[in-house]
Formats: structure tokens, C-alpha cells, sequence
């Protein structure tokens, strides 16, 4: 029988959120949510002036402009990665020159 986790709720028996440190987690449990299905952090997520920018640029420029942004990095392209979404993240796809090849945009 599959259990669904409400958002913002972790599995069944689970601390709620600042009750304490952490606990870890078994596999499929649910993931951490900060708000409503579909919300993310506030501002801006998509910066396609960016591409042919240099990675590093990229990522001070979308940090500088979105700081509840928790996670930006550049990656390389071809580079296996997950499929999860997470609205508080930006990879910014580079290629063997550092310079930036697909619009970086939250998820």
C-alpha cells in the first residue's frame, strides 16, 4: 500500500520541520517541501541572456539576482543527472570551454 505525503510533511512518524535535527530518511520516503505543489523560491528562474556567458559568471550573475536560489553550479554538458525538481536549484550547462550552452533555469 503506497502512503502519499501531504506538502511540506515527511513520512509517517516523521519530526516536523525544525523540531530538531534531522533524522535520515529510507528510501522513497517523501521529500521536503516549503510550500504549495508548484511553488518555488520568489524572483526571477530563467536567464536566457546568459548563454555564451562564462559558467562562473553565469552562476555569481543568477545568485546575485535571486538569492533564495539554494543551488547554483555549472555542469557539464552530456553530464548524467537526476530528474528531480527542485525549484530552489540552477545547473548551468557549460561545454569543455566553460561557456554556458542551454538557458540555465530553475528545477
Amino acid at each position: 500500500m503506497a502512503s502519499s505525503c501531504p506538502p511540506g510533511s515527511g513520512p509517517p512518524g516523521s519530526k516536523p520541520p525544525g523540531s530538531g535535527p534531522p533524522d535520515s530518511k529510507p528510501p522513497g520516503s517523501c521529500p521536503p517541501s516549503s510550500g504549495p505543489p508548484g511553488s518555488g523560491p520568489p524572483g526571477k528562474t530563467s536567464w536566457p541572456e546568459l548563454v555564451g556567458k562564462k559558467g562562473e559568471v553565469a552562476v555569481a550573475r543568477i545568485k546575485s539576482e535571486n538569492p533564495h536560489m539554494r543551488d547554483v553550479f555549472t555542469i557539464k554538458e552530456g553530464t548524467p543527472v537526476t530528474k528531480d525538481l527542485r525549484l530552489d536549484r540552477v545547473r548551468v550547462w557549460v561545454n569543455d570551454s566553460d561557456i554556458v550552452t542551454l538557458v540555465p533555469t530553475a528545477g
